[in-house]
């Protein structure tokens, strides 16, 4: 299991990147996020423990998941935490950075989460554990909250690790590699029988996913007919996105947030600007709180009405283009199964599929 420390991060990370590339694009964006990660001590251990975490998971055999706009991080990529390389896919650093609370969102095998728990209580006693419910529980690095387990105070002060436990798709998963032997982290993301899986198959992985959501992904599925698995990324985007607009004008709306950053910096929007609008836009749209600034930047770039105008289409948060990919790389996973090991496939999900309803399993 990799350890890290606050202190040696920075070596770790320069190290690991020298392994992958020489670029010195690649050098320059790990410092940025080296320098922001240096406006707080804290942001360095949540970091580290996080990657522990995420490593004794794997060597144990459980699934875990990157969720959230850090998933756009280079230096979680370096440290395990996330499979997502944010300069293979273009995902521009500005995506996670700004004034929001700082977290980290990771989604665990639920089975893993005691073992987490003991784990952090025993090399970590030093870092609150925060159990609210139904909602993710917290490690708690920083902070001036007084009751933890209250939902209704001020965040904004408190740096911590959300964490999620998956009871559906992530368990399923590993009783899949448990069955076939095969490595989950080899399975190739090129394979055109997959694809098609994905296209027509109900392959939820997220224990809060609808039999209605999926029958929206379905449709949307057949009219974008997806064929490499940049476009499933792109197409679980529009799925995940809440337009105004009519379903066949989807393929012209910004995908994710990361979208509406980039598009706005190639119209020659400043980096400033271009963030706040993605930040309006990818979280309440473009209403009447910040309508008439940013139009106003847009139109004087020479920005199109009709641009404009698909985003104002943006009625709720968009997804970071890393947290699709990361939920597209999950249910993918789960759909090569099906497709190269279909009676292994059939046993592990009709047994889940039976505890979902609550009955015995045999």
């Amino acid at each position: 299991m990799m350890k890290i420390s606050a202190q040696n991060l920075s070596k770790i990370c320069s190290d690991k990147l020298a392994e992958k590339t020489s670029d010195a694009n690649a050098k320059s964006r790990l410092q940025q996020e080296l320098d922001y990660i240096a406006k707080n001590e804290v942001y360095a251990e949540v970091l580290a423990v996080t990657s522990e975490l995420v490593s004794y998971s794997r060597e144990l055999g459980y699934y875990s998941r990157f969720m959230g706009l850090m998933g756009s991080s280079l230096i979680a990529f370096l440290l395990g935490i996330t499979e997502v390389n944010p300069l293979k896919h273009n995902l521009p650093v500005e995506v996670f950075m700004g004034d929001r609370s700082w977290d980290i969102e990771m989604t665990f095998d639920v089975n893993f989460i005691p073992i987490l728990k003991q784990y952090v209580q025993e090399n970590y006693p030093h870092i609150p554990i925060v159990d609210r419910g139904t909602r993710p529980s917290w490690l708690v690095f920083s902070g001036d909250a007084t009751n933890w387990n209250t939902y209704g105070f001020d965040t904004g002060s408190i740096v911590k690790l959300s964490f999620y436990g998956n009871s559906y798709g992530y368990p399923a998963l590993k009783e899949l590699t448990e069955l076939t032997g095969v490595d989950i982290y080899s399975i190739p993301f090129d394979d055109k029988q997959t694809i098609e899986i994905m296209k027509t198959t109900d392959m939820k992985v997220d224990d809060k996913e609808s039999d209605e959501s999926e029958l929206w992904r379905r449709s949307i599925m057949q009219m974008v007919n997806p064929k490499t698995f940049e476009e499933l990324v792109r197409t679980e985007g529009w799925i995940r996105g809440d337009y105004s607009c009519e379903k066949k004008d989807i393929p012209n709306m910004p995908a994710f947030r990361d979208d509406i950053f980039l598009d706005l910096l190639r119209r020659g929007i400043d980096k400033e600007t271009a963030y706040d609008i993605m930040e309006c836009v990818g979280i309440r749209g473009l209403d009447e709180k910040c309508t008439s600034e940013y139009i106003s930047a847009m139109l004087n770039a020479g920005i199109s009405k009709r641009y404009i105008n698909n985003l104002n289409q943006v009625w709720r948060r968009l997804g970071s283009k890393a947290h699709c990919i990361g939920t597209t790389m999950a249910k993918y996973r789960k759909a090569w199964f099906k497709a190269h090991y279909p009676a292994e496939f059939r046993e592990v999900m009709s047994r889940h599929e039976t505890q979902a309803m609550g009955g015995d399993v045999k």
